[in-house]
This record gives C-alpha cells, structure tokens and sequence, in this order.
C-alpha cells in the first residue's frame, strides 16, 4: 500500500503506463515485479526496484554499445511501496549497455 510521508509535494508517480525514452530515441519497457494497481486505469506504481529495458536504441551494435537497461540513481523516498522507494518526474535515472556502460540519462516524456 503507498505511504506518503508528506515532507514534500506529491509527485504523480510514474506507473507502468509513463513513457520513458533513452537519449538515443529508444523506448524503455517498464515491467513492474509487483502490481500494485492505481485508479482509474492509470497502471501499476513503479519503484526503483522494478526492470526497465531499452528496445531500439539508436545506438547500431556495430558502433557503441546500445542502451539495454535504466539504473535509477535518485527516487522517491517520500512515496513508499512496499518499504520501496517510487519514481517521479524528479527522479534520476541512467541508461546503461550491458556491460554497465552510462550512456546518458532516461527521458521522463509523460508520467502516465
């Protein structure tokens, strides 16, 4: 169940409706571990925990590394799920090659 502390301004969460992109133009595939439903038909709250793949990134495997994956370096630690930290507009988060190569930070183009 979410838990606001209420030290600072509620953030629409991101959900696994928000649209997250690489730098590169690909588009980052959030899948949540755990549903955790908020309505209506807004997804399912993201935490920092959850996997967020890259599909098409235009970075060609025969140049530099493409993105694979987004490692989040700030979340939100005034909504909680589940004792996790959920995501924002204000979080910070890097995409990343497979061998954990930082390429750039993820773009948070809509929330939900």
């Amino acid at each position: 169940m979410p838990q606001n502390s209420g030290s600072s301004p509620n953030f629409v969460p991101l959900t696994t409706m928000s649209k997250l992109m690489c730098p590169h133009g690909g588009s980052v595939q959030i899948a949540a571990a755990r549903l955790r439903p908020i309505p209506p038909r807004q997804g399912s709250i993201v935490t920092e925990n959850d996997s967020f793949n890259v599909c098409g990134c235009g970075f060609a495997p025969a140049g530099p590394s493409p993105c694979l994956r987004v490692v989040w370096l700030a979340s939100n630690s005034d909504l909680q799920v589940d004792g996790q930290n959920t995501l924002n507009y204000t979080s910070i988060g890097q995409c990343v090659t497979q061998h954990g190569i930082v390429q750039g930070p993820v773009i948070i183009v809509a929330e939900s």
